[in-house]
């Protein structure tokens, strides 16, 4: 089957894997902190997964289409 676009394809799994490196790390810094600084830089890291989750399911919902 023809792809649209497959370079949006590619960049959503790239920046799925960028997201992902962004929330480690978050999670990397967050263990020498104190505990505020790391339950913030924790949720943070929680959000950068979800960004990469969102990347991934528009990537599988490209191959779909």
């Amino acid at each position: 089957m023809f792809r649209v676009c497959p370079v949006a394809e590619e960049r959503d799994m790239k920046d799925a894997k960028t997201y992902r490196e962004y929330a480690a790390d978050c999670i990397r810094i967050a263990r020498g902190m104190n505990p505020n600084d790391r339950e913030a830089l924790l949720k943070m890291a929680e959000a950068w997964e979800e960004r990469a989750r969102e990347a991934e399911r528009s990537s599988k919902e490209a191959d779909r289409s």
